[in-house]
């Protein structure tokens, strides 16, 4: 299972990003024979799946790393607000629904078919800008794991412990520096924790300090080891530069 684990993460994940140009095939030749819809449908499903299996496969890979049987090992799914979401979806479909009645006679397909073309391809393609960035935290007894897919390109990261000096827990105010880097679902949160790293330098040449929005905060912090500081304060304190 590890070697299959290990296959399904080196596929680059932009690679996986392309099936929503399936979907225009799908839309377009839904009147020729059911055969080739069917063979870009399965298409679209495989590489959806594939996305959700190395989500697992990038969590299964920080237990057999970081982590020991009688460890610690806490998986955190932070989403954006599911109103939020909704909303997005609506408007999403709206829009869709009014181009798709401008556009049909122009391009010579039914307007279903154009509603389903602009709702789906960019529900394949946009889904962190409507639905949030997918992201994922894990707490072992070696430190905590991000996995962040803000588009076409996801992030798998592993912080140890022994290189964070202080983790800060409160609300970042309305200017975040440049050089924090959030990694959660939504850029604007109003509460999140700062990672602090102990090279003034950064954790490393791209990723200075970083502020992440766990769902609940206090079961996340109830995880971390005695050695790391966990303070509660201004998250922005000595965070911008001279």
């Amino acid at each position: 299972m590890r070697a299959a684990n290990d296959f399904v993460l080196g596929i680059p994940y932009l690679f996986l990003k392309k099936i929503p140009y399936g979907w225009i095939g799908v839309v377009v030749l839904w009147a020729w024979p059911p055969i080739i819809s069917g063979i870009l449908v399965a298409f679209i499903v495989i590489g959806l799946l594939l996305m959700k299996w190395q989500k697992l496969a990038w969590e299964a890979s920080i237990r057999q790393n970081h982590h020991e049987p009688d460890g610690v090992f806490f998986v955190d799914h932070p989403h954006s607000p599911r109103l939020w979401q909704v909303r997005n979806l609506i408007i999403l479909f709206a829009i869709s629904a009014l181009l798709g009645w401008l556009s049909a006679k122009l391009i010579g397909l039914s307007e279903l078919q154009m509603i389903l073309l602009f709702a789906g391809f960019t529900l394949l393609y946009k889904d962190a800008l409507l639905l949030g960035a997918s992201t994922t935290y894990i707490v072992t007894e070696d430190g905590i794991g991000i996995h962040y897919i803000p588009g076409q390109i996801d992030y798998r990261i592993f912080l140890a412990f022994d290189e964070i000096s202080q983790i800060r827990c409160g609300q970042p105010g309305s200017q975040i520096p440049d050089h924090v880097d959030i990694l959660a679902p939504q850029k604007q949160i109003t509460a999140g924790l700062l990672l602090v790293p102990k090279n003034p330098n950064g954790f490393s040449k791209t990723l200075e300090k970083v502020l992440i929005s766990p769902s609940q905060p206090d079961i996340f912090l109830s995880h971390i080891p005695p050695r790391v500081a966990v303070r509660r304060t201004d998250l922005m304190e000595n965070s911008m530069r001279p």
